[in-house]
């Protein structure tokens, strides 16, 4: 297996004892970006900007999430909240 598999394992074991954690959420959400499943990162981001709303990493990963899915439209829409929430 690779690293990303023992990766994902353990984050969502983290998630299963702190689902709210948004750093977990964003970790597991890069993951799954990076296997292509652009969907479920982007659900993933969105709980982790839901969990907490100044990370601004979570933000950065939707939006590419999004471009990478052919959505600049909601890229673009994530970095104002983005913005939005740091001013």
């Amino acid at each position: 297996k690779s690293d990303r598999d023992t990766g994902e394992k353990f984050l969502r074991k983290a998630l299963e004892i702190a689902p709210n954690d948004a750093w977990a959420l964003n970790s597991l959400a890069a993951v799954c970006h990076e296997r292509g499943k652009a969907d479920e990162a982007i659900k993933l981001f969105e709980q982790a900007i839901t969990a907490n709303p100044e990370f601004a990493n979570a933000y950065y990963g939707e939006a590419i999430a999004y471009d990478s899915s052919h959505k600049p439209d909601a890229s673009i829409e994530t970095l104002h909240r983005l913005f939005a929430s740091v001013v």
